[in-house]
Order: structure tokens, then sequence, then C-alpha cells
């Protein structure tokens, strides 16, 4: 469970608290949220205790209402497929399978993955308090303080900087490490293509 925790980057500050409904306000309005969004991520992992940061890169799938699809090519190549209902990471010619019956936790994770990954505002404001700062006519950055929770167990910060999307996320765990990812390469669409579909269907 860790794994998928980390992972959250999926993938994705020290503002002054600002009036926070009307920040937010205009940060989620200028986020776009299409059905299917692509991209590719570059994730450095600080580990604490370890000088040089664990980097890793690759593609990512996010389907509105179906799914996460996170495939990582180098350092070595693993498939991340994270739905509602299951969790399925294959690496190295295996693949572990993990039912959302079995994990309660996982159900709070996937949804707080997409609400990262998509930029829903108002989903992360049932587990964060946020800050928000307007950086320019296009630009914004979030801070997240976990609620009490499952979160808080977790994380003691998640940042968020972006324009029309979430472009770069950092993660700041409780036991002292660090995960950054930054989006890019950005590519709307409206449907699935056959494999991604029958990847989140299994």
């Amino acid at each position: 469970m860790m794994r998928v925790l980390a992972l959250l980057g999926l993938l994705l500050l020290a503002a002054a608290p600002l009036p926070a409904a009307s920040e937010l306000a205009e940060v989620a309005a200028r986020i776009e949220q299409p059905q299917v969004l692509r991209g590719r991520f570059e994730q450095d992992k600080q580990v604490a205790g370890f000088r040089k940061p664990l980097h890793s890169s690759g593609r990512f799938v996010l389907a509105r209402a179906r799914g996460v699809l996170w495939s990582t090519e180098q350092p070595f190549a693993s498939q991340l497929v994270l739905t509602g209902a299951s969790l399925s990471v294959e690496s190295g010619g295996s693949t572990r399978n993990i039912d959302a019956a079995d994990e309660p936790a996982l159900a709070a994770i996937h949804a707080v993955l997409f609400d990262l990954l998509g930029g829903d505002i108002a989903k992360l404001q049932a587990n964060f308090t946020i800050v928000a700062q307007l950086l320019d006519a296009d630009r914004w950055r979030l801070q997240l303080q976990p609620k009490p929770g499952l979160f808080a167990q977790a994380f003691t910060r998640i940042e968020l900087e972006g324009a029309r999307h979430v472009e770069r996320v950092q993660l700041f765990e409780v036991n002292g490490d660090r995960t950054e990812i930054a989006f890019r390469e950005f590519d709307q669409a409206a449907e699935l293509t056959a494999d991604e579909a029958a990847r989140l269907a299994q």
C-alpha cells in the first residue's frame, strides 16, 4: 500500500493564506478536465538518508470515471493499472492484483489520484485543507494540507502547480521522503484506445 501512496506521483507551498473561496474557484476554472488525458511524467524520489534521488520516467493515461494507467519506462519497465475496484502491478514478468474489497483504503487512494491528475479541486477539499496562489494570468499553485485520516498518516503536505493541467506535484512524506513529479506532453481525447480500454477493464 505504501507503493500506491508513493505514486500519489502519479504519479502531482510557502504561499501566504489568501481568500480561499475566490482563489480556489479561479484555479478550478483554469483547469481543463477532458474525458481522457495522456502525457509523460518524470519522477524523482528523494529518500531520507540518501544523497541521490531515484529517477523514473514514462507515460500515463487518466480516463475519467474509468481509471489510471501508469507505465514506467525507465529505469525498468513496469505497468500499474488502477481502477475503482482493483490495483494491478506488472513488473519483471509477474503481475500482482489487489482487490478493493481487501483494501478499504484503495477506493480513497484511487479517488485522490484521480483528483490530483485531473485537478478536481472540489473533491480534493474532502481530504485536504487547500491554500491557493494565482501566479499570473494562467498559472497557479496549491498547497494541500491533509486532514486527519489516511493521508495525514502518509504525507505532511502536497504541492501542485500548473496552468490548464497539473504540471508539477511534490509529495512530502511523514518519514522525510520527498517525491517530485513533472507532467508534460499532454494530449486530450474523448475516448480511450481499444488497448487502453481493455487494460482498464481487466
